[in-house]
């Protein structure tokens, strides 16, 4: 649901993937995509946006993934001492 939600409007995805400046940037790009809508720019400008947050937000949860797994490792102590 958080991609779905990404792909229609692009900052919403960097904030849950915690990037609030790249949000503002992202705002503004997509405030210059909705101006240059009726010239053609606006849609590339979309996809450049919807892109940008889609890898944020992917890198995020791959984040969260490596911390899970080495807090686990560590709970565990399956290696080392």
């Amino acid at each position: 649901m958080r991609y779905l939600t990404t792909l229609v409007f692009p900052p919403y995805g960097m904030i849950l993937a915690e990037r609030f400046g790249s949000a503002v940037g992202c705002v503004l790009l997509e405030t210059l995509a909705l101006a240059t809508w009726r010239y053609g720019i606006g849609g590339a400008l979309h996809a450049v946006c919807m892109l940008w947050a889609l890898n944020a937000l992917s890198g995020h949860d791959e984040a969260q993934r490596m911390r899970r797994f080495g807090r686990d490792v560590r709970r565990y102590r399956l290696f080392g001492r």
